[in-house]
């Protein structure tokens, strides 16, 4: 498994913490801000990254479908 940057496990925690606390996934527009981020775009290509390396996995048909895998 690919290791984190300092912002991949910033946000990888946040959705953690968030599921933990609410019992459901964060959305996008949470998740921006919960990090500090202006632009969804900005959150949506961290969640890819998230994805690819195989920390969370999402459904882009549903909302608030993150899951995560480690």
């Amino acid at each position: 498994m690919e290791e984190l940057t300092e912002k991949q496990e910033e946000m990888y925690n946040a959705i953690k913490d968030y599921i933990l606390f609410h019992g459901y996934s964060p959305s996008v527009r949470d998740l921006c801000e919960i990090t500090g981020k202006r632009s969804t775009a900005t959150v949506l290509f961290g969640l890819r990254i998230l994805k690819q390396k195989g920390y969370i996995s999402t459904d882009e048909k549903i909302s608030r479908s993150i899951k995560v895998l480690k």
